[in-house]
């Protein structure tokens, strides 16, 4: 069984905070390389038998434990972060997502060789720091060198609703003042 790659991946919406929890996202995690089994290993169905039948919810830890075994049975993981930077640093409760869930990633790639990480994010301070402090190779696309594409995206999508007729408009000139502001507002994202 080493020899299958295993890829997961997780987008990050601000305001869905549910799936935001660190223990959510390494659940999903989970159930994505199960995908990639032929037979779900007994110590997860262990696991998800003990706390099925139970009010009680796992501790973080042993989702991550769980993980963690199961990765070794690949033998190579891609995990995909998009939008880190839209995960919450806190919680309501005090707990601090996005530094939970990199601390994770960074535990997991330092641990399983055979882990490569592919995470998109703004430049956030905490994110940054991690990634230097990790000696995380990055790569920096800046804003100004999408604008191009951006500008082709909105024209392309104002020109298709105005084919469809989901919008109309009086004058032509109004066009290009739409896909303008579009693009300025876009600040390269």
């Amino acid at each position: 069984m080493n020899d299958k790659v295993g890829v997961v991946f997780a987008y990050f919406k601000y305001n869905s905070l549910a799936s935001q929890h660190p223990s959510q996202v390494v659940s999903t995690f989970i159930k994505q390389l199960c995908w990639k089994k032929e037979q779900i290993p007994q110590y997860l169905l262990d696991f998800y038998h003990t706390y099925d039948w139970d009010a009680r919810i796992p501790a973080f830890d042993k989702y991550k434990d769980n993980f963690f075994r199961l990765a070794k049975s690949f033998g190579q993981i891609f995990v995909v972060l998009d939008a880190l930077d839209e995960c919450q640093q806190e919680e309501e409760n005090g707990i601090f997502n996005r530094e939970q869930i990199m601390n994770f990633i960074f535990d997991l790639t330092n641990g399983t060789p055979c882990t490569k990480l592919f995470l998109t994010s703004r430049r956030e301070t905490d994110i940054r720091d991690a990634l230097k402090r990790y000696q995380t190779p990055t790569i920096q696309i800046e804003g100004e060198n999408v604008v191009e594409d951006i500008n082709a995206y909105v024209s392309d999508h104002v020109e298709d609703l105005l084919k469809v007729k989901k919008l109309k408009l009086r004058k032509p000139a109004l066009k290009e003042k739409i896909v303008k502001m579009l693009v300025a507002n876009a600040e390269g994202m």
